[in-house]
């Protein structure tokens, strides 16, 4: 009988949402890269709870940095993916940007207090996020906004993508990661698995929102079929 009370108890509050359990975010509209463990892995190191991220840009063969821009500037902040082939290897990069982007900016945009350098990097394959910097002068710059890259953070180019948006280049310590090791080809490799001109072969650009969970089962009808099970075995054992 307790084991019946407590597995209809634990019915009742999982209906009503009542266990405490997290509640995952969501993609909105679709997507060749991001998948449900990505999701989750850029809402730990956003650490806002769960999100909605939805797509606002899918490369298509013949896109530009133009058509990139075209279809993100001026959207609020962003997360991008952008997936690298390694010969017979693929690797999934990208970058959070706070901010929206703006090729009118023609070029870096600067976040000279701390508290605005919230953007990264990431590799979603290796599970490496790379923050940027709080310590020295490089680490203002935080994103380049211009019709003549794509994809593009830090003064050293720490990630960024050519206006053909065909390959990504690396150059790590100036605005995100280590900075003592700036330059460091061998840094850059770990992270991206190379220093430049690695081949791209999709990139995809989500926006972001907190993700309020809605359920859609009627939790009143469970909960009160849990009642009446119940009761109809508190009877039963009272017969006894």
């Amino acid at each position: 009988m307790k084991k019946l009370t407590y597995l209809l108890f634990s019915l009742m509050m999982t209906s009503a949402g009542l266990t405490g359990k997290a509640t995952a975010g969501v993609i909105i509209g679709d997507s060749d890269l991001l998948n449900d463990s990505h999701l989750t892995q850029l809402e730990n190191w956003l650490g806002e709870g769960p999100l909605a991220l939805t797509s606002i840009y899918q490369q298509q063969d013949s896109d530009r940095a133009t058509d990139w821009h075209d279809a993100v500037d001026n959207r609020v902040r962003s997360f991008t993916l952008i997936e690298i082939n390694l010969g017979a290897q693929t690797m999934l990069v990208g970058g959070y940007n706070p901010y929206s982007w703006d090729a009118s900016l023609r070029t870096y945009r600067l976040t000279r207090d701390e508290a605005d350098r919230t953007a990264f990097i990431y590799n979603l394959s290796l599970g490496m996020k790379l923050d940027q910097d709080l310590t020295t002068s490089y680490g203002r710059f935080q994103t380049f906004n211009s019709l003549q890259l794509g994809p593009a953070f830090g003064v050293g180019m720490d990630l960024r993508v050519t206006s053909d948006l065909n390959y990504l280049s690396s150059n790590l310590g100036y605005s995100y990661g280590d900075v003592s090791r700036r330059g460091d080809n061998d840094y850059a490799e770990s992270f991206v698995g190379g220093h430049r001109r690695i081949a791209v072969s999709k990139i995809e650009t989500f926006t972001i929102a907190h993700h309020t969970h809605t359920d859609v089962t009627a939790p009143g009808s469970l909960a009160l079929m849990g009642l009446g099970l119940m009761g109809l075995a508190m009877r039963r054992r009272e017969k006894r």
